[in-house]
């Protein structure tokens, strides 16, 4: 068996939209823009779709 292992989160309950001030989203987007960034990699860290950073 191997050591790898993947992180599974489960939402319960009732789900609901998040809010991001406007300074979040333009650190996440920062972020993103950093030299050698992963836009995937920054977005899972930050708890968002990769697809929104693209955006």
């Amino acid at each position: 068996m191997s050591d790898d292992y993947q992180r599974i989160e489960v939402i319960t309950g009732r789900g609901r939209r998040r809010r991001w001030t406007t300074e979040q989203k333009l650190r996440i987007i920062e972020e993103s823009f950093e030299a050698r960034a992963s836009v995937s990699k920054v977005a899972r860290r930050n708890g968002v779709a990769p697809n929104l950073l693209f955006r």
